[in-house]
């Protein structure tokens, strides 16, 4: 798995396309393939663990495959205000060329 715990990482895939480009912070592993994360910021519309449900929540499992770890340099000084992690998140959603309305509004 790419993420450890405690690493910040962006959602760069999800079945909710409002939670891509989101920061989150890896907890513990779920599964072989999955992990407990928390959201920076707003809580997201996410599944319950049995995935059959909807929530509003701020802690949800995520694949590491769909994470990309932020590489921060250590040891690490750095505090991230929610103001840096949506800049983050705008510049991940440029990179990755998706024009969401969210993403032109910052613009």
């Amino acid at each position: 798995m790419r993420c450890k715990p405690g690493d910040l990482a962006l959602i760069k895939n999800a079945w909710n396309k409002a939670l891509v480009g989101r920061l989150v912070v890896i907890g513990s592993a779920h599964s072989a393939t999955e992990w407990n994360v928390t959201l920076v910021g707003e809580p997201g519309l996410t599944l319950t663990k049995n995935r059959r449900r909807l929530t509003a929540a701020r802690r949800m499992l995520a694949y590491d495959a769909a994470l990309e770890p932020i590489d921060l340099p250590m040891p690490c000084d750095i505090e991230i205000t929610l103001e840096d992690a949506a800049g983050l998140r705008r510049r991940s959603l440029q990179a990755d060329g998706e024009q969401t309305e969210e993403a032109s509004r910052w613009q």
